[in-house]
């Protein structure tokens, strides 16, 4: 049935967060649906998945609150300038305080969570078998145009009032230089699920719209100002098109290009058994996480699995097991 295989596609791309089924992985294609199949409406109601009361830094705080109470040291603002490697073992890192010189930390084993496309900055290439350098250079990440919108009041109202809502395709991109023939819009109005989003009286709405990187027949997409300022104008277009309120209830709004959010996001076939292996296949003691490592989640998903596998790899123990099932 043609319907059933077009919303399969939609969900595909909505999912994975792409306008053309034909660039999706279709391993991201059945995870996701296979965790919605699972989690039904719990996972909306409730049920740990959907949007993180008092926004995803919460989760962020809480980590760091874990790691103090071990005694463990965080640092920020100092980023890693390389992976220290002797004898063919992980040994530390060299970092660079704010206004220091470099400084070298040794630890018995280092854990990365830089995205593949630029580890080359911390760690030499010699240290990739070529057919793992074939993979870097081959898995590019989703890039997308995000909205943060202020409105004086809800736009939507009732029982689907907190729901993320999405269309094939925006009126107006039809004809626009964009992968699949039009671009998929999502808005969602994020302070009616979680009030501490915006200011009492107040509704703070997200948009996003999905922007390759790389376009083999035209200009990258995020990176094309005039299709960025475009896409915009139509984004105002739909909503006072679709809301005769709009204008009365809109405050403020401003758009950021993302060049780089999900991890290897853009690959048709099975994606999951080409990405990085957490373990190196070279260095010891050096291990990788996130939704870049070999799994098939994606996102928030991609990155709670990758977390529960390295530190399996790590300590020799089982952490998948402190997933729900529909995330291990």
């Amino acid at each position: 049935d043609r319907n059933v295989i077009d919303y399969y596609a939609l969900m595909g791309c909505y999912s994975a967060g792409l306008n053309d089924a034909r660039t999706v992985s279709a391993g991201e294609i059945i995870r996701v649906n296979n965790m919605n199949n699972m989690a039904g409406t719990h996972f909306q109601k409730g049920g740990g998945g959907g949007v993180v009361t008092g926004g995803f830094k919460v989760v962020a705080n809480t980590f760091a609150e874990i790691i103090r109470e071990a005694g463990g040291e965080i640092r920020t603002n100092a980023p890693v300038r390389e992976i220290v490697v002797q004898d063919s073992t992980a040994v530390g890192v060299r970092v660079r305080p704010p206004g220091g010189d470099d400084e070298e930390i040794r630890a018995p084993i280092v854990v990365n969570n830089i995205p593949p496309r630029h580890m080359g900055n911390v760690l030499a290439k010699r240290y990739w078998p070529l057919d793992f350098q074939q993979r870097i250079d081959n898995q590019f990440p989703l890039a997308g145009l995000l909205g943060f919108i202020g409105l004086s009041e809800p736009i939507e109202t009732g029982d689907g009032r907190a729901g993320d809502f999405s269309i094939r395709q925006l009126p107006g991109t039809e004809h626009l230089d964009v992968i699949g023939e039009g671009s998929i819009f999502s808005f969602e109005q994020t302070s009616e699920a979680d009030p501490s989003r915006a200011p009492d009286g107040k509704t703070l709405m997200n948009t996003w719209i999905s922007l390759y990187p790389k376009n083999p027949f035209s200009p990258e997409e995020i990176n094309n100002d005039e299709l960025i300022q475009t896409l915009i104008g139509r984004i105002y277009d739909f909503f006072r098109a679709q809301y005769p309120q709009w204008d009365d209830v809109y405050e403020w709004g401003y758009f950021t290009q993302a060049r780089d959010m999900y991890g290897l996001s853009i690959s048709p076939g099975q994606l999951g058994d080409r990405r990085l292996p957490i373990k190196h296949p070279t260095v010891a003691n050096l291990f990788h996480t996130g939704d870049c490592v070999a799994q098939w989640g994606i996102a928030t998903d991609g990155v709670g699995l990758g977390a529960a596998m390295t530190a399996s790899a790590v300590t020799g123990k089982d952490y998948t097991q402190l997933l729900a099932p529909w995330g291990r």
